[in-house]
């Protein structure tokens, strides 16, 4: 850290000309269980995963019975001692799997009971794994705060009106406004900092107040349910152009929404 010594004055700081810090901390997901019992640091982020080590392990454990259950599953042939061909002494011996006509024994080994070959292969309990592989990646997506549909995981999916998939996936919503609402708090106060900067430095207007961070209700709107929604609030005269324009497209700025509206 030798190169960053040049960069700060003598109490190890990079002055700026404002008061707010140029950096901060924004939570993944709160409260951190790990530490639920220290005041101090309850609040601090913690990981999606935490807690879901027992899980991961069995989902690897599950994956792990499956390829066992394939290499237990390869055909294999038990060939009387008698059809072995002898390679000499300490050299064992072999079965011609090509060989077409063998000479019967009687009464030595148990080619007498008609059983010449035995082919063995044990089955492979795909369906099994598959659902129990299925259901503990379920539950690390539920666990984790997440739909399984948000990631493609949701075999009813197809089958399923659009106000299903979004009642399916209302909890991937809700986690995604948690985190929302945790950077919004942050970019805030470094948006302040960074325009009081621009204007100790740049001359720039500066800002008097923390701005406000606002962040799409949902990732991904469905247009067409936004047009019947609006076409819903048009016919109850419950909204104004602008108003249904801005629901349309939420993510417009205001010169781009009035634009649209003179052009309707």
């Amino acid at each position: 850290t030798e190169w960053a010594s040049r960069l700060v004055n003598a109490e190890s700081a990079i002055p700026t000309g404002v008061e707010g810090l140029t950096t901060g901390y924004v939570p993944n997901i709160r409260p951190n269980r790990a530490w639920r019992n220290v005041p101090q640091l309850t609040h601090l982020g913690r990981s999606d995963y935490e807690g879901l080590t027992g899980l991961f392990d069995a989902l690897d454990e599950t994956y792990s019975s499956w390829m066992r259950d394939i290499r237990l599953a390869k055909a294999r042939l038990l060939v009387d001692s008698a059809m072995m061909q002898a390679q000499g002494p300490g050299r064992g011996a072999i079965f011609d799997a090509d060989q077409e006509i063998f000479t019967e024994i009687q009464g030595l080994g148990t080619m007498k009971d008609g059983r010449v070959a035995q082919a063995e292969q044990f089955e492979i309990r795909h369906e099994e794994h598959k659902a129990t592989a299925d259901e503990l990646v379920r539950a690390i997506l539920r666990t984790s705060g997440y739909s399984p549909g948000t990631f493609g995981d949701d075999p009813e999916a197809t089958q399923a009106t659009a106000t299903e998939v979004d009642a399916r996936e209302r909890m991937s919503e809700r986690t995604r406004d948690k985190k929302a609402r945790y950077w919004a708090a942050t970019l805030g106060t470094l948006a302040k900092t960074l325009l009081d900067i621009d204007k100790a430095v740049f001359s720039g207007p500066g800002a008097a107040d923390v701005p406000e961070v606002r962040f799409p209700p949902q990732s991904q709107e469905d247009t067409e349910k936004l047009a019947r929604t609006a076409q819903l609030l048009k016919a109850a005269d419950a909204a104004s152009l602008e108003t249904r324009v801005r629901l349309v497209h939420p993510d417009w700025d205001g010169p781009t929404v009035n634009a649209e509206v003179e052009r309707i």
